[in-house]
């Protein structure tokens, strides 16, 4: 399944569109995490920088990857303080465990406002997103940024509208108290 049918599936138009501002960059499709290096490869890109002293064009033109995936990859072997020659005990395993040691935490969480209660409260005159964002972003200071802030209230919002699209009665889609 392509990322784009992935990311559709099951989704209105609408929803779609309130998404792919999270999941797009520059007008793209949604990015798709690549695989990480073969170890093999990682030892290939160590071994012509350190012994062979080519550049990260070259290495990736020989290795087959990107320049920007061979820098990553360079930079994590730096970050890690992995040097060439390998030492005789650093086997494949030593070796990834070094350079993906942080990959392996549970990533942050980070605490989502209630869509609701900002609902609620953007009806009271004076109240703004920008406000309440300023307040969110004191109780959490981790927390998203505005335009995730707003994406995230407006994506509720209209999940809420498509609930009600389908009601007789007016008075079941009133979403404030």
């Amino acid at each position: 399944m392509s990322p784009s049918a992935w990311f559709c599936s099951g989704r209105s138009a609408r929803e779609i569109l309130l998404l792919s501002a999270f999941a797009t960059r520059r007008g793209k499709e949604p990015t798709v995490r690549r695989q990480r290096f073969s170890m093999r490869k990682i030892q290939d890109v160590l071994r012509l920088r350190f012994a062979a002293h080519l550049s990260e064009r070259q290495i990736a033109a020989i290795v087959g990857y990107s320049r920007s995936a061979v820098h990553q990859c360079l930079g994590r072997a730096a970050a890690a303080k992995i040097t060439w020659p390998l030492p005789p005990d650093c086997d494949e395993a030593v070796l990834q465990a070094r350079l993906y040691a942080e990959s392996h935490a549970v990533p942050a969480r980070i605490a989502l406002p209630d869509p609701a209660q900002l609902h609620h409260a953007l009806q009271r005159p004076g109240v703004t997103r920008q406000l309440l964002w300023r307040e969110y972003l004191a109780a959490n200071p981790d927390g998203l940024k505005y335009t995730a802030f707003c994406n995230h209230y407006r994506l509720w919002l209209a999940n809420q509208a498509s609930r009600c699209a389908g009601k007789v009665l007016p008075m079941n889609c009133r979403m404030s108290d």
